[in-house]
């Protein structure tokens, strides 16, 4: 702890020591504003838009401690589920904009949600801050499949369009998602089966239910002897499963990773972002965070706000033609 101690002088600075100092959490000033000079004064809400343990719950806990030390307030975890996360992200959406309330941002949930029918927050409605976790993404057969190769299930799903099933996570995440990519790239087509929640595609998986799934590294991590990943969607060789070949060695172009980050409401000020952008990559840079992170099959990022900006510029650019395409069928 003297490690992060020493960090938060460093990152937080005078200002946020001067903020800790008070344990009052009431606010400056008659109108009970809160100069963003002065912040954190008071404990801050991190909201998690799924139920306890997982991914995204995970992550929030790893950081808490560190949050803690560095913003030198409570950081005070809660959980409001709906709508894939999409509840909690409206609840970010409409929160004052003072970096009280905090979540995890998801890529691609935030840049699809907003895309649907009847979405409840738009693209603009989260900032996110950084961009600290992620993990690729497998496609996977039972041990007794038929098919041993990428190239062998391919060949069988063109020889019988729409016959073969891929089990997924809902519709329009990230499993569905690369499902509708592959399809894309391979001019295949596969019948998409949606689970509700890992536990219930894991379990009809086991069962044979379905021919394949496609299914995050780290979800699949306590299962990889249950199943052969045919292709993975890492850019190189994955560190966890260095055996398993990528998309892209077999000749299809896909690159596809889950991310996860600390979002705000768009309008914080620039100021409490930075403090926070800081406070998140110190986190992300701790050893003992990111040998967790490594546990659970998952990867490191450290990319602030600007480099964040650019990579939901990158992806939105991916996924919003094929998903308007999808929602047109």
């Amino acid at each position: 702890m003297r490690l992060i101690r020493g960090l938060a002088v460093l990152l937080i600075g005078s200002a946020l020591l001067t903020a800790c100092a008070s344990t009052d959490s009431g606010a400056d000033g008659g109108d009970g504003a809160i100069s963003s000079s002065n912040w954190p004064a008071e404990p801050i809400t991190y909201l998690i838009g799924f139920a306890p343990g997982g991914g995204n719950d995970r992550l929030a806990r790893l950081q808490q401690p560190i949050l803690q030390e560095l913003l030198g307030q409570n950081v005070n975890i809660e959980y409001m589920e709906g709508a894939g996360g999409a509840v909690g992200w409206k609840a970010i959406a409409d929160a004052s904009a003072d970096g009280y309330m905090i979540t995890v941002s998801s890529l691609p949930q935030n840049i699809v949600q907003p895309l649907l029918p009847d979405a409840l927050y738009t693209a603009d409605d989260i900032k996110t801050v950084a961009i600290v976790q992620g993990s690729a993404l497998g496609l996977v057969v039972p041990p007794d499949s038929p098919y041993t190769s990428l190239d062998e299930l391919l060949a069988a799903a063109r020889a019988n369009p729409g016959t073969l099933t891929i089990g997924g996570t809902g519709s329009f995440t990230a499993s569905n998602l690369l499902t509708l990519r592959l399809q894309e790239l391979t001019d295949t087509s596969f019948e998409y089966v949606s689970f509700e929640g890992g536990s219930a595609q894991i379990t009809a998986f086991l069962g044979g239910q379905v021919d394949a799934i496609v299914t995050d590294a780290g979800d699949f991590a306590a299962y990889k002897d249950e199943g052969t990943m045919l292709a993975i969607s890492s850019e190189d060789s994955y560190f966890y499963y260095p055996d398993v070949p990528t998309f892209t060695e077999q000749g299809v172009e896909l690159v596809q990773y889950t991310e996860r980050g600390l979002g705000v409401a768009a309008d914080t000020p620039d100021e409490i972002v930075a403090k926070l952008e800081e406070a998140v990559l110190a986190a992300a840079n701790d050893e003992s965070v990111k040998a967790a992170i490594e546990e659970q099959a998952g990867l490191t990022f450290t990319l602030g706000a600007d480099d964040a900006a650019e990579r939901i510029a990158e992806e939105t650019a991916i996924y919003t033609p094929l998903v308007e395409e999808a929602l047109e069928q």
